[in-house]
C-alpha cells in the first residue's frame, strides 16, 4: 500500500515554474506525487482572487486570511506573499509555504481535499488546469482515502500485519494489472474494505 507523506518545502518543489509539462506516472505514489506537485505549481495569485484575497506582486502584504488567525479578527498585517517562490508565510500563526498549504488552513480540509480544491480552482487554466482532468483528481481522492482507511485499521483496530498486507497486494495487484478504471476501482475498495469487518 502507499506510504503518502507530504512535505512542503519553500524553494524547492513549491516554487513556480514555468514547465507545466506532464507525464503519465507509472504507478500510485508516482500519481499522487505528481498530483501534489502539480497542484503546488498552482499560482498562489490565482488561488487569492479565488478566494478574493487583494494580493499580487506589487501588493504582498495583508492581514492573515485564516479564520484560525485570533479569531478571524487580525489588525497588523502579518500574511506575507513570496511571488518570487509562488508562497507565503504568515508572521502572526506561523503558517506558509505552498498553494496546497494555504488552501488546507483556509479551508481547514485534509491534503487530499486540498489537492482536489486547488485543481478545481485552477481547472482551465493555461498554467495547470489543462494538464490533469477531475478524472484524476477523484482517483487520487480514492487512492488517498483507501490509505487512509488503511493507515487507521492499523493504528486503531490492531488488525493483523499480515491481513492488512494481502489485502494491500490483491489491490495493488488488480489496480497495476487491471489498469481499473475510477468506478472499478470504487468498487473494488469497497470489497476489501469489507475484507476487515
Amino acid at each position: 500500500m502507499l506510504n503518502i507523506s507530504y512535505q512542503s518545502e519553500c524553494g524547492s518543489d513549491s516554487e513556480a515554474s514555468s514547465d507545466y509539462s506532464y507525464t503519465e506516472p507509472t504507478s500510485k505514489r508516482d500519481r499522487i506525487k505528481e498530483l501534489i506537485l502539480l497542484a503546488n505549481r498552482a499560482p498562489l495569485i490565482d488561488i487569492f482572487k479565488h478566494y478574493k484575497i487583494a494580493l499580487d506582486q506589487y501588493n504582498r502584504k495583508t492581514t492573515c486570511p485564516f479564520p484560525k488567525h485570533k479569531g478571524g479578527r487580525e489588525s497588523t498585517p502579518s500574511f506575507w506573499f513570496y511571488p518570487e517562490t509562488n508562497s507565503f508565510w504568515c508572521f502572526g500563526c506561523k503558517t506558509g509555504h505552498s498553494s496546497l498549504d494555504f488552501v488546507s488552513s483556509y479551508e481547514d480540509v485534509s491534503l487530499s481535499k486540498a489537492i482536489q480544491i486547488v485543481l478545481e480552482i485552477t481547472a482551465g487554466k493555461e498554467s495547470v488546469g489543462n494538464l490533469v482532468s477531475i478524472n484524476q483528481v477523484e482517483r487520487a481522492q480514492l487512492l488517498l482515502d483507501f490509505s487512509s482507511f488503511i493507515r487507521e485499521e492499523i493504528l486503531f483496530e490492531q488488525k493483523s500485519l499480515d491481513e492488512i498486507e494481502k489485502i494491500t497486494k490483491v489491490f495493488d495487484q488488480m489496480n497495476t494489472k487491471y489498469k481499473l478504471d475510477n468506478e472499478t476501482l470504487k468498487v473494488l475498495i469497497e470489497r476489501l474494505k469489507g475484507q476487515f469487518e
